[in-house]
């Protein structure tokens, strides 16, 4: 079974990220270039909802991705933010592009 990736146009705001262009997709999810408020280039994923069988795999998977926030080591893209697309509540997380520093 192939579980789509989410589709977000370029233009779309999701949590002060703007979206340029789709740059990869997976089963169940896409990333995304962006641009958070000051215009700075991040990459930006979003999980389909199909991924989280449940409302509290939901939950704690966007609260895991909230704890990666603090992580800044060098071997790890930094995240920047994480949050849950309107209407179906399926998390997403913002970082840095790969090579970006972190």
């Amino acid at each position: 079974m192939s579980i789509a990736a989410p589709e977000l146009s370029p233009g779309t705001v999701v949590d002060g990220y703007t979206i340029q262009s789709r740059v990869r997709e997976r089963i169940g999810a896409a990333t995304y270039q962006a641009t958070d408020a000051s215009g700075q280039t991040v990459h930006l994923t979003a999980y389909a909802a199909a991924c989280f069988p449940t409302s509290l795999v939901r939950e704690r998977s966007l609260r895991e991705l909230r704890q990666l926030q603090g992580v800044t080591v060098p071997q790890v893209l930094r995240v920047l933010g994480s949050g849950k697309l309107e209407g179906d509540g399926v998390p997403h997380g913002g970082r840095d592009r790969l090579g970006d520093g972190g």
